[in-house]
């Protein structure tokens, strides 16, 4: 044996880890039912985000998410929305200046397509200036 092997032993030795002290695991047999606690998954978990109209009819998506860094900080008072961190939180209104009307669009759009709506509702504290 070399002084290296000599030396890798021993300190194996001193910490309790040498091979002939680890003990061997009992076999396990893990069975796995796939019939059991069977259910429905919930149809809204299938969906996509920002989908236009037409897009939401093609796919037929079930729900329609407008959410993210953006709508988190969405105003609907001056229908504006901050770009956070990633644009140096700069707020940007919306093309039309009637309040509310990026979220009352976003819901008509997906309903027309045939999807359920999903908002971002703003709750940090402050929302696009």
């Amino acid at each position: 044996m070399s002084d290296r092997s000599l030396r890798l032993a021993g300190m194996l030795a001193a910490t309790g880890l040498a091979t002939t002290a680890l003990a061997q695991n009992a076999a396990v047999t893990v069975a796995v039912d796939a019939a059991a606690g069977r259910h429905t998954i919930d149809p809204r978990i299938y969906g996509v985000a920002f989908a236009a109209t037409a897009d939401l009819q093609a796919l037929n998506a079930p729900l329609n998410r407008s959410g993210g860094n953006n709508t988190s900080t969405y105003n609907w008072q001056q229908n504006a929305q901050n770009l956070d961190a990633d644009w140096y939180f700069e707020s940007y209104p919306d093309s039309s200046a009637t309040p509310g009307e990026s979220g009352d669009t976003f819901i008509s759009d997906s309903r027309a397509g045939g999807a359920a709506p999903m908002l971002t509702v703003p709750m940090i504290g402050w929302v696009a200036k």
